[in-house]
C-alpha cells in the first residue's frame, strides 16, 4: 500500500500542538519534524479522492494554527520508503525515569548506558500506528503511568495506537490488559510489539471501535475482563484519545473503575484543558496528578471514591 506523505509548514513554536492536533484529526499517521525543524511530516493512509482530501486538509490546518496560507506539499510513498523513514527515526528514548524505548532491533544508543536494576525496556518496530514515544502526549502518559499502576492491576487501554502504553503497563506489573483500537493498520501493527516483546499472555489487542456502550460491554459477565471482585471492574482505565473522542467516553470509562481506580487521560491540547477540566468537574471527577509539555496535557484523573495513591 502507498501512503499520502504530507509536508506542513511549521508554524510558531506555541501553535505547533494545534498543527499536531488537526494533522492527526485528520488521520495523520508518524508525525515528525523535518528541515531542522521547519516543517512537519504526516502520513495519511490513500484518500478516495486526493484533491478534495487535500482542500479539506487545508482549511482544518488554518482553522487550528489560524495561519492564512500555510504551505503544504504532497506526495506519494511505498510501503518500502515510509518503513526506512519510520525505522531511520526510531531510535532509543528514554521517556520516563525508569522506561526506555528501543528499536525492534534492541540496539540502545551509547548515552543511555546499561539498563539500571529496575529499567523497563519496550521494544518497538517501525509502522503507521501513533505512540513511538517520541510525542509529548505519548511520554506524558508514560510517565504518569510509571508510579502509578500497582502489580496485579487490570487495565483497559483505549485508542491503543502502536501498543506501547498496553506494553508499558504489562511491564510495570499489570496482570491483563485489554489494548482497543479501530484502525486496522494499527491493530496489526500494535499486535507486531506485543509479540516481540512476548507479552501476548498478557496483552490482547482487540480492533474495536470505543462507544460508551461498548465500554460498559467489556464488563459485561461474558466477557474477558470479568472478575468475581468488584463485578469485574477495572483498575485502570489508560485513553490517549481526540478531546471530542475522551469527552463522550469519559462517563462510561469512569463507570468501568472500582473503588480507588484511576483514568490517565492524555492527547489533550492546551487549549482544549478548561472545557474538558469543565467536562471532568461535571462528572465529579478529580484530576490529582497531571504534567504539561510542548502545549499538550496529560492527568490522572479519581472518581473521588478514595483513592489513596501517592504522589510523587
Amino acid at each position: 500500500m502507498d501512503w499520502l506523505a504530507v509536508w506542513v509548514q511549521a508554524p510558531a513554536p506555541g501553535r505547533l500542538h494545534l498543527l499536531a492536533h488537526a494533522l492527526r484529526a485528520a488521520g495523520g499517521r508518524g508525525l515528525e519534524s523535518d528541515d531542522g525543524g521547519n516543517r512537519v511530516v504526516a502520513y495519511f493512509p490513500p484518500p478516495i479522492q486526493r484533491t478534495p482530501f487535500m482542500a479539506e486538509l487545508l482549511a482544518a490546518i488554518r482553522s487550528a494554527t489560524g495561519e492564512p496560507d500555510p504551505w503544504l506539499e504532497a506526495r506519494w510513498l511505498s510501503e518500502d520508503e515510509l518503513s526506512g523513514r519510520w525505522r531511520a527515526g526510531l531510535g532509543s528514548r528514554r521517556v520516563s525515569s525508569r522506561i526506555q524505548i528501543v528499536p525492534d532491533d534492541g540496539k540502545v544508543a551509547p548515552a543511555e548506558g546499561s539498563p539500571t536494576e529496575d529499567e523497563i525496556r519496550i521494544r518497538l518496530t517501525p509502522g503507521p500506528a501513533f505512540g513511538q514515544g517520541d510525542h509529548p502526549t505519548t511520554r506524558l502518559a508514560l510517565s504518569l503511568l510509571d508510579g502509578t499502576l500497582t502489580p496485579g492491576e487490570r487495565v483497559l487501554d483505549l485508542g491503543t495506537g502502536s501498543g506501547i502504553l498496553a506494553i508499558a503497563a504489562a511491564r510495570l506489573g499489570a496482570r491483563q490488559v485489554l489494548a482497543v483500537e479501530s484502525d486496522g493498520p494499527s491493530v496489526v501493527h500494535a499486535r507486531r510489539n506485543v509479540e516481540l516483546n512476548e507479552l501476548a499472555a498478557v496483552v490482547e489487542i482487540r480492533e474495536l471501535l470505543a462507544t460508551p456502550h461498548r465500554l460498559r460491554a467489556l464488563v459485561s459477565p461474558s466477557r474477558r475482563l470479568q472478575e468475581d471482585h468488584d463485578g469485574g471492574l477495572l483498575d485502570g482505565v489508560m485513553a490517549n484519545l481526540e478531546p471530542q473522542v475522551l469527552d463522550s467516553l469519559l462517563p462510561a470509562a469512569a463507570g468501568v473503575l472500582r473503588r480507588g481506580g484511576w483514568l490517565l487521560v492524555t492527547g489533550v491540547p492546551r487549549g482544549d484543558l478548561s472545557g474538558l477540566r469543565s467536562r471532568i468537574d461535571e462528572l465529579g471527577l478529580e484530576v490529582y496528578r497531571e504534567r504539561e509539555e510542548g502545549g499538550w496535557w496529560a492527568g490522572l484523573l479519581d472518581t473521588g471514591r478514595g483513592h489513596s495513591r501517592p504522589c510523587p
